[in-house]
This record gives structure tokens, C-alpha cells and sequence, in this order.
């Protein structure tokens, strides 16, 4: 799928297509992508959106060959359920322009087993990693003051968590 000026891409506009398994130019170029955009692209093998301003919603979720996320542009918040579902992504970096992880960002990603969070993330929503049953330790940054309600519920083989003391919440269900 080729078209180098394509600054926004719509909601549910490759959604399904399980044909795509390789970012489109559109999305190398786009400056904002809409929810669901990308949903259940089931071949879709890696995101790199180096231009992105603003993303909706769930826009990967249910990519279950994503194994690579690159660049992310200018966002500093990962969406509510982004890559919810993502069960081929494995070690997980986020980046430094990135200050909020969203609820269900990363919901049942079964795969991951490393998540690096850098100190510029000052908030982890709801459940951002609930199901993720192949994490095995997080650290988390000084920057945390609390650990919101099932943020990692359900990781069943997580037997290593660094929490620093900056932490004086942890919500119900956190683990």
C-alpha cells in the first residue's frame, strides 16, 4: 500500500486486513491515526509511525504477528488498548517522549516477557498489562507515585517487580 502524503489515516481504515504485513507508507507519513485503524490486522508484523502527533484508540489491537514496535513519532501517551491482544510482542521498550501508559494498553499480550519503562512515564493506567503471562520481572521507575488496580492482574509469571519508593499507592487487584 503506497501514498507518501498521507497525514491522516481514519478510524477502522485497515481494519481486517490481514493482508498487510508490513507498515503501509501511509503509515510512515501519517501524522494521526484514528481507533481501530489498524485492528486485527492479523499479519501485520511491526509498527513504525515516526511522524505520529495523535492516535486513537485501540488501533493495534488484535495484531497478533506484531512482534516490533518502532518508532512512535511524538506521542506521549499510549491510547487506551493500543496493542491490546499484541500476543507476538515479546521485550518491550517504551520510549522516552512517552509520560502516560493507558488502560488495557498492552491487555493480553501473552507474549511479553521484558518491558524496559523509562523514568519520563509518570502514569500506568487500569490494567495497562493485565494477561501479559510471559512477564517475568518489571522495574519501575522513580518517576511512579502508585500502581493502579490490575495493572499487572493475571501475570502469572511475574516473580520479579522492583517498586521504588516514590510509590505510596498500590491499587486493588495490582498483581
Amino acid at each position: 500500500i503506497t501514498g507518501s502524503n498521507v497525514e491522516y489515516i481514519g478510524e477502522n481504515a485497515f481494519s481486517d486486513c490481514k493482508a498487510l504485513t508490513s507498515p503501509p507508507e501511509a503509515m510512515l507519513t501519517a501524522k494521526e491515526i484514528g481507533t481501530y485503524a489498524f485492528r486485527s490486522c492479523k499479519n501485520l508484523n511491526a509498527v513504525e509511525c515516526p511522524n505520529l502527533v495523535k492516535m486513537g484508540e485501540r488501533v493495534f489491537e488484535r495484531c497478533t504477528s506484531l512482534n516490533t514496535i518502532g518508532n512512535l513519532g511524538h506521542i506521549t501517551e499510549i491510547p487506551y488498548g493500543t496493542f491490546s491482544g499484541c500476543t507476538g510482542l515479546t521485550n518491550i521498550t517504551i520510549p522516552d517522549s512517552i509520560t502516560s501508559i493507558g488502560e488495557r494498553a498492552f491487555y493480553n499480550c501473552s507474549g511479553i516477557t521484558e518491558v524496559t519503562i523509562p523514568n519520563s512515564i509518570t502514569s500506568i493506567g487500569e490494567s495497562a498489562f493485565y494477561g501479559c503471562s510471559g512477564l517475568t520481572k518489571i522495574e519501575l521507575p522513580g518517576s511512579i507515585t502508585s500502581i493502579n488496580g490490575g495493572v499487572f492482574e493475571n501475570c502469572k509469571k511475574l516473580a520479579k517487580i522492583t517498586i521504588p519508593n516514590s510509590v505510596t499507592t498500590i491499587g486493588n487487584r495490582a498483581f
